[in-house]
């Protein structure tokens, strides 16, 4: 595949990645008072697929740049998916909280491994905006659930 063309693929899978952060958490006023509670439950189902997937994520890059020691860093994509379930299984507003925290953790492990030195830059960008606004996602839906 053509180098730009997988590069705009990779941008829009991603950015629709975000599509659902945004319409459950971040509009969750929006929506009518008889669906909110469905909405915040299916924001937190999502968000912890989508932890999940990401922690896997990392295991191959792992696995091919740490060769004498890979350990901490598949048991951080570990420990991301055992959260990423824990959520589903707690209050909604503890697990909001988790979930922001994991996306995070997650990017400081990227980027502790100077990971940003593999990835193209074009990625990194996308990268760090797309962990920007599910968090920010996260904090909205936390709030309008307090409010």
């Amino acid at each position: 595949m053509h180098t730009l063309q997988r590069r705009n693929q990779v941008q829009v899978y991603s950015w629709l990645g975000v599509v659902p952060f945004i319409l459950l958490g971040a509009l969750l006023p929006v929506w009518p008072a008889s669906m909110q509670s469905q909405a915040i439950e299916s924001f937190g189902a999502y968000g912890a697929v989508i932890l999940a997937f990401m922690a896997g994520a990392i295991w191959l890059p792992a696995i091919l740049t740490e060769e004498s020691k890979p350990l901490p860093t598949t048991s951080i994509a570990v420990l991301l998916s055992l959260l990423a379930f824990l959520v589903v299984l707690l209050p909604i507003e503890l697990g909001l909280g988790l979930s922001g925290s994991g996306f995070l953790l997650l990017l400081v492990t990227e980027i502790r491994l100077r990971w940003k030195l593999r990835y193209p830059n074009w990625y990194w960008s996308m990268r760090i905006m797309l962990t920007a606004t599910v968090t920010l996602c996260h904090l909205l839906a936390g709030l309008w659930l307090w409010l």
